[in-house]
């Protein structure tokens, strides 16, 4: 089943078929959708409240779940989809939504006001070895941070490293950063991300 969203809207297809888009399949949401994503069978919608749960196989009769946990995603572009969950920003830290359940992970990391210094709305990010990298841009400063979901114990550890877009290619992250050619014109510089630690 393919999924979208519009607004308070998300838009499910029917299965196998991703050119059409039954109006009675759609779903709807009390807050502004901001991301969607998934993991099994289950798809993650981030919103500017609480994240929701939509399960099943027949897009006829899904089911809803809305998690009371009251952080809203601050960022689009924060919404990754991980092995067992999806992870967003908000703006009191990360977010990982897992079955049934969703938590403020990083609430022990840092505070809320700390977090606020690299503007989460910012932030754009991506999986990477079963974690969570995300780059920020406060207007002043740019960096990035990783979270390894293998070893929570960890925390956040932070980079100077910073992209404009990333891709996997493999099991590398290529970061995607706008450079200025002779011409005048932009071009795209890649390098790569692989941090040792």
């Amino acid at each position: 089943v393919g999924y979208g969203y519009v607004e308070k809207t998300i838009c499910l297809s029917e299965p196998y078929t991703l050119y059409a888009w039954p109006r009675f399949y759609e779903l709807s949401s009390q807050h502004t959708i901001m991301g969607l994503g998934h993991y099994d069978n289950t798809i993650v919608v981030a919103t500017t409240g609480n994240p929701m749960l939509i399960s099943g196989s027949d897009p006829e009769s899904m089911g809803v779940l809305s998690l009371p946990l009251y952080e809203g995603c601050v960022s689009s572009r924060s919404m990754v989809n991980l092995n067992h969950g999806c992870m967003y920003a908000s703006e009191n830290g990360l977010v990982l939504v897992t079955t049934n359940s969703a938590k403020l992970l990083t609430e022990n990391a840092f505070s809320t006001e700390d977090w606020q210094k690299i503007k989460p709305s910012s932030i754009h990010a991506t999986a990477y070895k079963n974690g969570y990298l995300f780059f920020w841009d406060n207007g002043v400063k740019k960096g990035s941070g990783y979270i390894d979901l293998n070893n929570g114990n960890k925390g956040v550890m932070w980079f100077d490293e910073h992209a404009s877009n990333t891709f996997l290619d493999g099991n590398v992250v290529q970061m995607i950063n706008k450079g200025t050619a002779a011409m005048g014109g932009i071009i795209s510089k890649y390098t790569s991300f692989n941090p040792e630690y």
